[in-house]
């Protein structure tokens, strides 16, 4: 979404900084679902975690947690964005770089990971070539990724809603602009065909706002409500202006009506979030 952003053509940094905001209220948010984990992958406590890769860092903030969590693994985070945070682990370092272009480590990694970056890669299963060629025997690779539209178990969300038609209208829009962000189901089945072992997918749903009962889930409807409706239009304006051609005055008007649904908390809509992980095979032929 950074790169989006920062190539509209207009004064953008007021967005940006939301973006930034909300890509770490993403991270408390995974952190809830995960219990806290910062990975689901099952790598042994006693697998060594030499070099370990955060392919699209973004804010940093995964990264910085990471190489706090684990000081003797050397960790490196990859963006095209320049953000410089104030702060960060003797173990841990950043590079400038787009990982669409040919990878250029000299030393393999013991794990990659990537969160949240529909939208950012023209081909998927590139992405998954390369990691694997890049991981070490016995290495592991995880990806985590929100699928649109948002939908309903009950029916409270039907397909003419406003909030179902701007997710639909989003993919419409990034596959007129030659990116997918309806991509994430298909990670499991590509980290295959790039050769990952033991490739494992959990789907996870967040709810738009409160109305889950359960105490948890209530929680993060109401952060992910919070990350979504706070932002809906930095997500929205250049998808909606350049890949659809719509004026900024429709978006707004259209933008209203998602904002009304996604408050309204007898629409039990939700998000689907896959995480899916895999191995690289100890013995590679």
């Amino acid at each position: 979404m950074y790169e989006i952003l920062a190539n509209m053509g207009q004064n953008t940094l007021s967005l940006i900084e939301e973006e930034n905001d909300r890509l770490d209220l993403q991270h408390h948010m995974f952190l809830l679902t995960f219990g806290a984990k910062l990975f689901t992958a099952p790598i042994p406590k006693d697998q060594l975690l030499h070099r370990v890769l955060d392919a699209g860092t973004g804010t940093r903030i995964w990264a910085i947690d990471f190489a706090d969590e684990y000081p003797q693994t050397q960790a490196i985070g990859v963006d095209l964005s320049p953000i410089q945070p104030s702060f960060a682990p003797p173990n841990l370092k950043f590079e400038i770089d787009d990982i669409e272009e040919p990878w250029t480590f000299t030393t393999k990694f013991d794990f990659i990971y990537s969160r949240m970056m529909i939208g950012s890669l023209g081909s998927w299963p590139k992405y998954f070539e390369k990691a694997y060629e890049n991981l070490n025997p016995g290495g592991w690779i995880e990806a985590a990724d929100i699928c649109v539209p948002h939908r309903s178990d009950d029916g409270t969300l039907p397909l003419n809603s406003a909030t179902y038609k701007w997710g639909a209208l989003c993919i419409e829009s990034a596959q007129n602009l030659g990116r997918s962000i309806d991509s994430a189901g298909l990670y499991k089945e590509q980290m295959i065909a790039a050769g990952f072992k033991n490739v494992v997918e959990v789907v996870w749903k967040w709810p738009t706002n409160r109305w889950p009962k359960d105490h948890k889930m209530k929680e993060l409807g109401m952060w992910y409500h919070e990350n979504v409706t706070r932002s809906l239009y930095g997500l929205s304006v250049a998808l909606f202006t350049r890949g659809l051609g719509w004026t900024l005055a429709e978006l707004e008007l259209f933008l209203a009506d998602v904002r009304k649904e996604m408050s309204d908390t007898r629409i039990h809509a939700w998000g689907l979030i896959y995480v899916v992980y895999g191995q690289k095979p100890k013995s590679v032929a």
